[in-house]
């Protein structure tokens, strides 16, 4: 169940932007289902172009929802990078992230910088809290959360 947080950032939003792990679990997918469906329609999501979480996105809102696709230049770790960092920097509502597995240490704490670390999906989440973007994170069960991720309940976390 989403917190009451995540759904009033929702229904508020213009826009918003989704990124999160290539390999999510199964539980992260179904969170990810529940928060499309409480988008709006006038809503604009900004998501990038990679397998898992994006491609979920892209699959479920593609003809219903007015999408701006961030496509990779190639699959380099910069330009995967890159990537996200312009999907985050191109939307200018809250940013939804769903990662998987350990954050790396790199990321102890948030950066208004890039801050290339090895999970693309946590240097992202990090970069937004970083820029004071309003953000929300969906761990599953086996994903512990970095200190400056406040839980919210049900898994979800506010940064």
């Amino acid at each position: 169940m989403i917190p009451q947080q995540v759904y009033d950032a929702l229904l508020r939003a213009d826009s918003v932007g989704i990124g999160g792990s290539r390999r999510p679990s199964q539980d992260s997918i179904d969170s990810l289902r529940e928060v499309l469906a409480w988008i709006p329609q006038s809503s604009h999501v900004h998501v990038g172009d990679a397998q898992g979480i994006d491609k979920v996105v892209i699959e479920t809102l593609d003809l219903t929802q007015d999408l701006t696709i961030y496509r990779s230049s190639g699959w380099e770790p910069w330009q995967l990078a890159a990537r996200t960092r312009n999907c985050i920097l191109g939307n200018c509502g809250p940013w939804i992230s769903l990662p998987e597995g350990d954050y790396p240490i790199k990321l102890e704490k948030p950066s208004r910088q890039w801050v290339g670390s090895g999970s693309g999906s946590w240097s992202g989440l990090a970069f937004a809290v970083g820029r004071g973007v309003e953000c929300f994170a969906y761990l599953s069960a086996n994903t512990p959360s970095p200190d400056w991720l406040k839980p919210l309940g049900s898994g979800w976390f506010e940064g």
